[in-house]
């Protein structure tokens, strides 16, 4: 069926440009009109259903959730290393967030648990935040929602967005219910197929594929879309302290990947081209100073 969105406000932007060349998205459909539809992601399958409320019948394992009425964004209450902590679920996101001292407490007591500094992969969001080379991003084994056990969900610390007293603290709760600590984003739920009932206040999650245990197996840069379509490198991620490649400087440009010329191209292209197995090497040509140089870097395995 057909469905048409009446009465959707819409907003046109024409900056920052970097936003829009790195996806090449249009626009973006948010959680306040999808809270009027029911609305499935089926990641396995890769296919997204809107339909009308009430049409379809909900599948797979109930979760409560509480719905923001203005916003419709889902917020949940979970139970992370023993402690209750309140997250929004965020599809929209490209990787799972939580605030830099939620972060850092879990990764002091728990040392054993898999750690990286530096923003890699689906958790480097453009590299357009204050020091998102420096990132912690911890792989948590367990976060329990209501009867779901989401496993080894990688998390970043995301510094003055969520936790009060600084400048950003307050503003993602401000969209929430109630304050929230993070948001998780699509690595914590894709391998399954989700139902958001936000009429009900619940979401449905029916078993797909086995989760991808291998999203930051990379050469291990933070990268920075620049408005001409190039990228630089903000940062060389460390694991237990130390740099995991040599002959890459911050400032440098991106040019190539193998044979993938990056300017002009998606961040997530970009970022799939330094994907591979560990101890595989990627061909990389940076610019530096004004001359172009050639580097052999290994794909790291870092969480």
């Amino acid at each position: 069926m057909p469905l048409d969105f009446q009465g959707v406000k819409a907003k046109v932007l024409f900056s920052p440009s970097w936003i829009y060349t790195t996806t090449h998205a249009d626009a973006n459909l948010p959680a306040a009109v999808l809270r009027h539809y029911q609305v499935v992601f089926d990641y396995p399958a890769l296919h997204l259903t809107l339909a009308q409320p009430m049409s379809l019948t909900p599948r797979g394992t109930r979760a409560p959730a509480t719905v923001h009425p203005q916003t419709g964004i889902v917020q949940i209450d979970a139970v992370v290393d023993g402690d209750s902590m309140s997250f929004a679920l965020d599809i929209g996101a490209s990787y799972s967030f939580a605030s830099r001292e939620v972060v850092d407490s879990l990764a002091r007591r728990h040392p054993d648990w898999p750690l990286q500094t530096g923003a890699l992969g689906c958790a480097n969001i453009w590299g357009w935040w204050p020091d998102e080379a420096a990132w912690p991003v911890l792989r948590v084994p367990e976060i329990q929602w209501g009867p779901m056990r989401l496993t080894g969900v990688g998390v970043a610390g995301l510094p003055g967005f969520f936790g009060s007293g600084a400048s950003l603290g307050d503003w993602y709760s401000q969209k929430t219910a109630r304050p929230v600590v993070g948001f998780l984003g699509p690595n914590a739920v894709k391998g399954y197929r989700i139902e958001i009932d936000y009429a009900g206040g619940a979401v449905y999650f029916e078993k797909g594929a086995e989760r991808d245990t291998h999203d930051m197996d990379m050469v291990g840069l933070t990268l920075q879309p620049q408005p001409d379509g190039s990228y630089q490198v903000l940062g060389v991620a460390k694991k237990e302290g130390q740099p995991s490649a040599e002959g890459m400087e911050a400032g440098d440009a991106l040019v190539q990947v193998g044979g993938l010329r990056t300017t002009g191209v998606t961040m997530g292209a970009v970022v799939d081209a330094l994907r591979g197995r560990p101890g595989e090497a990627r061909v990389l040509t940076l610019r530096r100073g004004g001359k172009e140089i050639t580097v052999k870097a290994k794909v790291g395995s870092f969480l």
